[in-house]
This record gives structure tokens, C-alpha cells and sequence, in this order.
């Protein structure tokens, strides 16, 4: 047991100490429900028993870059029976979690790692005899969670525990857990202010690049949902009228690559992910319009080349884009293409 709380702490100091910038990092409240089966097996003559728990909590979370711990407590009640033989418990609950974060998309990820659990405020032996008494017991196991949402923060998990101090007993549980939580917006930091009078320029929609010609399709025009890569009408309406000059010369280039880019806040594995879904969206929508998909590849990029590297909503605002290249275009039909896509602009 000594070794097991040990290197529990082992991973909650290194994930404290861990470091990250202050963006990478955030600290939610959360309120939750817990309930599912235990199972009471003992190493005496007395009988083994079934049952439920149920629980509600109050839980600080706190992250940083993938990893997150949880320091929280509640109420818990549960009630196990056999053969006509009741068993209830009722205590109050300290509850301990740090947790690796992996599958992020944007708020969205999976998390795992282990679970503690110390009990108190009541008899908590589990034990049927009136003659048997504990005080407190702890408690273990490994916790599964999906996470996702934006201001408002949900989570589903499941937990798997055991005792580690219930004399002459075993107790095993499967419990599962919903919880939804708050963390108060961030203030975004803003080292060049407007006021400064620096005028932002938004890119021209289409540029040549040597052989290639960028289109540029800022937030503005995408307007893409908070931590989503779903099209909005508007988005879906300006690719509608950029297929056909496309498709009308699709023999005068050979292929198209299309980038996603995001501005700096957030998490950076966060907006890699993001920037490669708003990509894919894209490419999806221009393969629906009958663009060649053999032809046409996306990627993100996250943050890791912006328009404008000051620390401002308006420069924010320009590197949150997606990008679209025509690589290889036949020079003599350049200028032609350019003249269509500018009657688009």
C-alpha cells in the first residue's frame, strides 16, 4: 500500500511541476453524480453481497497541457444486501484523480489514470455485524473519462475500484459518473493594443506564389463555430461559388492543397487538432462539389505560422484561417484564373 500511495504522489508532483505557459492551463469547478454496483466478497463464512452506491461531489480541476488532476469530495451512500442481510453505508467522501489527457479535438478529449478515494463520517467496514466498526477507508481503482464543451464543461467516466484497508473483505465497484463544470473565459493578453495605431491588413482573397496561387479564407468567411470544424452556411455558400473556376480549369493545375491555421491561445496539441479538422471540413466540401479527390490533400498547421504575430484580437482574427493552394498552375493561365477569382472577392 505504501508503494501504491507513493507513486500516486510521484505523479501528482510531476505533473505540478510540469511546465507550461499560461495558457496552457486551466482551473474549472465541477458538480457531479456517481453511481453504479459494488460487490462485497469476504474471506470468512459470512455470505457475499450485492449492491448500489451513489454519490454527489464537488470537484476542483485543475490543467495543464495533457495532463489534469481533480481534488474533490461529497456525499456517498450505498447499500448492499444478500440472503435477507442488509448492508448501508453512509460517509462522506475525499476524492483524489490525476489523469492523462489523450484523443484531444479541440475541447474534446479522453483522459486516464488512477482514482483515489477516502471515506469517512460513519461506519464504513461494510461489515453486517453491529459488533464491527471503521472509521475511515480508502479506497482505489482507474478512472476513464470523455470530456468536452466550451464555458460549459461536461464529463461522462467510469471507475473502477477496490479497498485497501477493509479487514477480512473484499470490495470491488464499477461506478459510473456525469459531471458538468464552469471555467471562467480568460482574458486574452494583448501586448499590442489598438490604440497603438497600427492599421491590420487582411490578405487580398487570392495571391500568387511563384506557380501557386493561395486563396485566403479568413474567420470572418468560414465563420466557424468555437472548438468546432463544422461549416456554417455562409462558408458552404463561398465554396459553392469557388468549385466551378476550379473545376473550369482544372486542367491548368495538379493539385490543390488546402491548410487550417489557428492563432496562438489554447492548448497547442488543441489547435493542431482544430486546424487539421477545419482542413479536412474544407476539403470534404470541394470534393462534394465534384472537385477530383485524388487531387486534393489538407493539413493544419496550429498556430506555427501566422499572418501577424502580435498578441491582439485583430491579428488573432487574421491567423485564424484556412488556406487554399493551386500548386503547379500552367503560367499563361494564371492570369486568367486570377481575373475569375477576384470577381469573387
Amino acid at each position: 500500500m505504501r508503494t501504491f500511495l507513493g507513486l500516486i504522489a510521484l505523479i501528482v508532483l510531476s505533473i505540478t511541476s510540469a511546465h507550461a505557459t499560461p495558457t496552457d492551463s486551466k482551473t474549472s469547478l465541477f458538480a457531479g453524480a456517481e453511481f453504479g454496483y459494488l460487490n462485497l466478497s469476504p474471506k470468512s463464512p459470512e455470505v457475499s453481497k450485492d449492491g448500489v452506491e451513489g454519490a454527489i461531489k464537488l470537484i476542483f480541476s485543475h490543467s495543464r497541457d495533457r495532463f489534469v488532476i481533480d481534488l474533490g469530495g461529497g456525499y456517498v451512500y450505498s447499500h448492499l444486501s444478500a440472503k435477507g442481510i442488509q448492508v448501508i453505508t453512509r460517509g462522506f467522501e475525499a476524492e483524489l484523480s490525476p489523469r492523462y489527457r489523450f484523443g484531444i479535438f479541440g475541447n474534446h478529449s479522453w483522459q486516464v489514470g488512477p482514482v483515489i478515494q477516502f471515506l469517512t463520517g460513519g461506519d464504513v467496514s461494510y461489515d453486517e455485524s453491529a459488533f464491527v466498526e471503521q472509521n475511515s477507508l480508502l479506497r482505489a481503482g482507474g478512472k476513464l473519462q470523455y470530456e468536452f464543451g466550451d464555458e460549459w464543461i461536461w464529463r461522462a467516466g467510469l471507475s473502477g475500484i477496490t479497498d485497501l484497508n477493509i479487514s477480512s473483505r473484499r470490495l470491488l465497484g464499477a461506478l459510473f459518473e456525469v459531471q458538468v463544470g464552469l471555467t471562467p473565459r480568460a482574458k486574452p493578453v494583448t501586448e499590442s493594443p489598438v490604440s497603438s495605431g497600427k492599421v491590420y491588413i487582411t490578405p487580398d482573397f487570392a495571391q500568387v506564389k511563384d506557380r501557386s496561387i493561395r486563396i485566403y479564407l479568413g474567420e470572418a468567411l468560414l465563420s466557424f463555430p468555437t472548438g468546432s470544424n463544422k461549416l456554417s452556411g455562409k462558408a458552404k455558400e463561398a465554396l459553392r461559388s469557388l468549385a466551378p473556376v476550379l473545376t473550369k480549369n482544372e486542367a491548368s493545375w495538379k493539385k490543390i492543397r488546402i491548410e487550417g491555421h489557428s492563432d496562438i491561445r489554447n492548448l497547442k496539441n488543441q489547435n493542431q487538432a482544430l486546424s487539421e479538422a477545419r482542413a479536412l471540413s474544407v476539403k470534404k466540401e470541394l470534393v462534394s462539389l465534384k472537385l477530383p479527390t485524388q487531387r486534393i490533400t489538407s493539413k493544419g498547421l496550429g498556430s506555427s505560422q501566422p499572418i501577424d504575430s502580435d498578441q491582439t484580437e485583430e491579428a488573432y482574427l487574421l491567423n485564424r484561417r484556412v488556406e487554399i493552394w493551386i500548386d503547379d498552375v500552367e503560367p499563361s493561365k494564371i492570369p486568367l484564373i486570377m481575373a475569375e477569382l477576384k470577381q469573387l472577392n
